[in-house]
């Protein structure tokens, strides 16, 4: 029972952190769009290619699934899990709690920036 526990915890971190990880790069590069947070000064042209493309894989993935509010919904997919995990305790709470606030943040960074700031995100 308690390796069961174990291994679900761990398979449901990880399923979200393929989420939250290019979540929490692309907020950091919209908020960059207004606030310029970090600038890239004088890379040598290779070093420049690969920045570019860690930078713009969760990039371009965040910005198709804005396209479709997909990151509005994974907050609200966490309290659903909540609900239906709260009787049978197959993950523990704790770590909903933790993924459901920080995709909270994510979600509400892309809200400020859409509505707050007026940065066209969504088509």
């Amino acid at each position: 029972m308690f390796l069961r526990k174990i291994s679900k915890n761990s398979i449901y971190i990880i399923l979200n952190l393929l989420y939250i990880i290019p979540g929490i790069v692309c907020a950091l590069l919209y908020l960059n769009s207004f606030y310029k947070i970090f600038e890239f000064h004088d890379l040598p042209g290779s070093l420049n290619n690969i920045v570019i493309l860690i930078i713009g894989i969760p990039y371009l993935l965040f910005y198709l699934m804005s396209l479709k509010f997909l990151i509005l919904i994974h907050p609200l997919v966490q309290i659903i899990i909540l609900y239906f995990t709260w009787k049978n305790n197959y993950i523990s709470k704790k770590y909903i709690i933790i993924v459901f606030f920080i995709s909270l943040i994510i979600a509400s960074i892309h809200l400020y920036l859409i509505w707050g700031k007026g940065l066209i995100i969504t088509a």
